[in-house]
């Protein structure tokens, strides 16, 4: 126990401090707060195409979750219902979601630990789940995204099904295998149900559950009904309300039908941000999967290679989608340098222990001061300055409809304004050729937006120029972060900043 505490004091530290102040805010975080406060007003947790114009990309028990806890947490009676007060701030309505995320990368931390420990040794599980605490990387766990959602969900599903495993202890008690089993398949079901690409990881738990459990067939189909009933769940109910069309096609979207965004960006990004981690991840893969090959004991293997063939086929790939993989990307990296720690003190339990204490030791202390570095880090104060300005301007009294036009992070803005505000606000793309819907408009001009009005991208139907020249400024909010070498580490974190930071300055524009 006092060794499992190093691992999750270093990750309540690295996850709990500062949450609305660090990382940037994600524009997907504020889709998906959009659709939990759309649930946690009662109107169910499925959006329609005038919230978002494709509804149906993922299923929907990321939103069931995260308004759930913010219903028995009473986060709509903590927030404020007009903008009497000049000093409020944005940042409050981000504050508990982001700390429900640190607590969940907490519990990460957790089954790391607990999954290395039944899977290796414990020298493998208080690396592993140091790592993964402290490193640059794992900081993408702060952020209200479904990959982090789903994260503790899946975990729970590979403990499961690692102690599930045929050994002696368990001989005496069958029913508690089956329990075990039947867990394992109800805590997968409930992964893929918050976002479908968990899926990937079927191959795993399945050939934990299955070939390490004798080939037992029966176990296998205990694993696996719970797993497909779950999944079901969200076709199964577009069917039964009339809508499987709809969803047919945002699932298609989702998969084929986005523009190019490769996986070796993808790759590229991480690395930049934080290449330690980078490579001692692509080593540990590269080594245990020559162990695994020898051995045909696959578990890492299964863990990490399925979803990179996954995220390569579907071709539309961001840095956080690699969230999933940092667990098993841990653990790998983990287990190389537990068995280089043995090669040093093989032969003497005492050079042995010194060893592993000082490759821990380094660990813990060179990532906590890089993570320290970056967490007490101020990079989103921009972004709430403007997200105040934009809600204050959209919440003036007058009860009459508006719109926001923009750039597409812009369409992050209207959860508030429109579930806690009640007000009706919609969104447009500053290039789209459709008229929009209300008579008073926001038009939101970035540096992005800026260089297609004075170039030749608009569409030629695009109603951009004529809003632009029928509104007057109102406002222009510069980013105002400290700036950092983004070439020195750990700063290259940054190099994804998608908050303001890549868009500033913004101009704030209105025709009323």
């Amino acid at each position: 126990m006092l060794i499992l505490l190093i691992p999750l004091l270093l990750a309540s530290f690295t996850h709990l401090w500062n949450p609305v102040g660090f990382p940037w805010i994600h524009e997907d975080e504020g889709h998906y707060m959009r659709r939990a406060m759309h649930t946690l007003q009662g109107l169910g947790p499925q959006e329609t195409t005038s919230e978002f114009d494709h509804p149906f990309d993922h299923p929907y028990f990321g939103q069931l979750f995260l308004s759930s806890v913010l219903n028995i947490i009473g986060y709509l009676d903590t927030l404020p219902h007009s903008f009497s007060n000049d000093e409020l701030s944005i940042g409050m309505f981000y504050f508990a979601p982001r700390l429900l995320i640190g607590v969940l990368a907490v519990i990460d931390t957790f089954l790391v630990y607990k999954i290395a420990e039944r899977r290796y040794n414990l020298s493998v599980a208080l690396i592993a789940s140091t790592l993964f605490a402290v490193m640059p990387l794992s900081l993408l766990l702060r952020g209200v995204f479904l990959d982090n959602i789903l994260l503790p969900f899946l975990l729970l599903s590979i403990l499961f099904a690692v102690y599930s495993n045929n050994d002696k202890k368990q001989l005496h008690n069958p029913n508690g295998k089956v329990l075990l089993v039947v867990l394992s398949g109800i805590f997968f079901g409930l992964s893929i149900f918050t976002k479908s690409p968990a899926f990937t990881l079927a191959p795993l738990i399945g050939f934990i559950i299955y070939v390490n459990n004798n080939k037992n067939l029966r176990l296998f189909a205990l694993w696996l009904i719970p797993v497909a009933i779950i999944s079901a769940v969200w076709p199964i109910n577009s069917i039964l309300s009339g809508q499987f069309g709809e969803w047919l096609e945002g699932v298609v979207w989702q998969a084929a039908q986005r523009p190019e965004k490769p996986l070796s960006n993808a790759l590229i990004e991480v690395t930049q941000m934080d290449p330690i981690f980078a490579v001692l991840a692509l080593a540990g893969l590269i080594y245990a999967t020559l162990l695994e090959v020898q051995s045909r004991k696959f578990f890492i293997t299964l863990w990490l290679i399925p979803y990179i063939m996954f995220l390569y086929a579907i071709g539309w790939v961001s840095y956080f989608h690699w969230i999933i993989l940092l667990p098993g990307f841990s653990i790998s990296g983990a287990s190389m340098m537990n068995d280089l720690i043995c090669r040093i003190g093989r032969g003497s339990a005492l050079r042995y222990l010194l060893s592993n204490t000082i490759f821990v030791s380094a660990i813990a202390i060179i990532g906590l001061m890089f993570s320290i570095m970056l967490i007490t880090m101020n990079v989103t104060s921009s972004y709430f300055d403007l997200y105040s300005l934009v809600v204050r301007h959209l919440t003036d009294n007058s009860q009459d409809d508006k719109t926001i036009v923009g750039h597409r992070w812009t369409w992050a803005f209207t959860w508030i304004p429109l579930y806690v505000f009640d007000e009706t606000v919609y969104f447009e793309h500053f290039n789209s050729t459709a008229q929009i819907k209300s008579d008073k408009f926001l038009l939101l001009v970035d540096n992005y937006v800026k260089r297609h009005l004075s170039g030749n991208d608009i569409d030629s139907k695009s109603n951009l120029h004529t809003l632009y020249n029928n509104s007057h400024a109102i406002n222009r909010v510069e980013d105002e972060s400290v700036s950092h070498d983004g070439d020195l580490y750990p700063y290259t974190f940054m190099s994804q900043n998608r908050g303001i930071g890549r868009y500033s300055p913004v101009e704030i524009r209105a025709n009323y």
